[in-house]
């Protein structure tokens, strides 16, 4: 995930072993999921996905928490913005 901290966009970049599917859930501080994609279906190797601070429902500067889960894996970064 880069840039972090970000100011208006950030690009996860994603490495799947094989086709599978997964989600992406942005929590704020307070744990509350503002933006949640599910249902989603990643290829197998590098993706790169672009997301905006709009799009991510990200209204306000701070920290907030991202999960990305492929599969049975599920990780969870720190994302400033």
């Amino acid at each position: 995930m880069y840039p972090n901290p970000a100011i208006d966009m950030v690009i996860l970049s994603i490495n799947s072993s094989s086709i599978q599917s997964g989600s992406i859930i942005l929590f704020d501080v307070t744990g509350k999921a503002i933006f949640k994609r599910s249902n989603m279906v990643f290829t197998e190797g590098n993706q790169n996905l672009k997301f905006s601070k709009n799009e991510l429902n990200a209204k306000l500067s701070g920290v907030y928490i991202l999960q990305v889960t492929i599969g049975n894996n599920v990780v969870q970064r720190k994302l400033v913005f």
